[in-house]
């Protein structure tokens, strides 16, 4: 069991970040998305995200350090085991 943590500010690297998930083989798995950009459309990565199971998206203000991105999806996770991907990195 898996939760992996992805913080974003990159609305051009949903379709890198939900690929890389998809392509986990960890049968029990869970992926929070922390956006970490006012201007970016948490509705769109919403309903990117009912497509994909386990999945949860969140939106932070932008003065919130990647520190306060990745400890919030922490407080959020369900699993013991995490991972931190990158937006940009293959997975």
């Amino acid at each position: 069991m898996v939760s992996i943590i992805t913080c974003t500010i990159r609305d051009e690297c949903m379709d890198n970040i939900f690929n890389n998930y998809q392509q986990q083989t960890w049968k029990e798995k869970e992926l929070i998305i922390v956006l970490n950009k006012d201007s970016m459309d948490i509705d769109r990565w919403i309903k990117k995200a009912k497509n994909y199971p386990n999945v949860q998206v969140f939106q932070l203000y932008e003065n919130a350090t990647l520190g306060d991105c990745l400890n919030f999806g922490v407080l959020n996770s369900s699993y013991d085991i995490i991972a931190k991907f990158d937006d940009d990195d293959y997975y």
